[in-house]
């Protein structure tokens, strides 16, 4: 679980590494009025 809204397996997880070597900015915002959250720092939170 990356935030409560989006889940992720292995698969996902190698795919958003790749984008994020490319050092692009990746948000996650579910609806204009929700939060961003960075993809960086959910990532860092399923990996503990």
């Amino acid at each position: 679980m990356m935030t409560r809204e989006v889940y992720v397996d292995e698969t996902d997880i190698e795919a958003i590494q790749e984008i994020l070597s490319y050092e692009l900015p990746f948000d996650i915002q579910m609806i204009p009025t929700n939060n961003k959250v960075n993809v960086k720092d959910a990532l860092r939170s399923i990996k503990k």
